[in-house]
């Protein structure tokens, strides 16, 4: 009897030592240093181009929103203080044109991305970013040629006022997530 125990007690831990090393690997991450970068304690190190690209995805909304979504919108843009009303309409526009661009970029982005897994690969973000950060630039260059200066200016005075609230994290690298 006590024979049959350890041999049995045996064979749980050789098979459990079998399992063990025939078990999938484990993923891996490729270990990345990163840094989070607060911007309630160093707002100057957020980037013009992250806080606008946070702003403009927040605020934005598609031509298709909801009554409650674009109320949502009136409550952020309240705090822009436009005193203009075209600068107000204007404003508007190009932030419906970024969200339609934005929302189409992301669909191609991963659609791309599905094809590339289902290949065995992985899609390069890098493209991407450089799309991304693009039309960011692009809604910039048309907030200043669409709205006046001062609409403009109160705009710009918002976001880099909205830093404090913003945490970003970057690599080693210095790339931004």
């Amino acid at each position: 009897m006590i024979r049959y125990a350890i041999t049995v007690l045996i064979l749980f831990v050789l098979a459990l030592g079998t399992w063990a090393q025939n078990s999938p690997p484990q993923h891996q991450h490729q270990h990345l240093n990163m840094t989070v970068v607060d911007g309630a304690k160093n707002p100057e190190l957020i980037p013009d181009s992250t806080a606008y690209r946070l702003w403009l995805v927040t605020v934005s909304l598609p031509a298709n929103a909801s009554d409650a979504d674009r109320v949502i919108q009136q409550a952020h843009l309240k705090n822009v203080n436009l005193t203009n009303s075209e600068d107000h309409q204007q404003l508007i526009n190009v932030l419906t044109e970024f969200k339609t661009q934005y929302l189409d970029l992301i669909a191609k982005y991963n659609e791309s991305a599905k094809t590339a897994l289902l290949q065995g690969g992985q899609l390069d973000q890098v493209v991407f970013q450089e799309q991304r950060d693009a039309l960011v630039a692009n809604a910039r260059a048309a907030i200043s040629s669409r709205l006046t200066p001062q609409g403009a200016n109160r705009i710009d005075a918002h976001i880099q006022g909205q830093k404090i609230h913003m945490k970003i994290h970057t690599t080693t690298g210095g790339a931004q997530q």
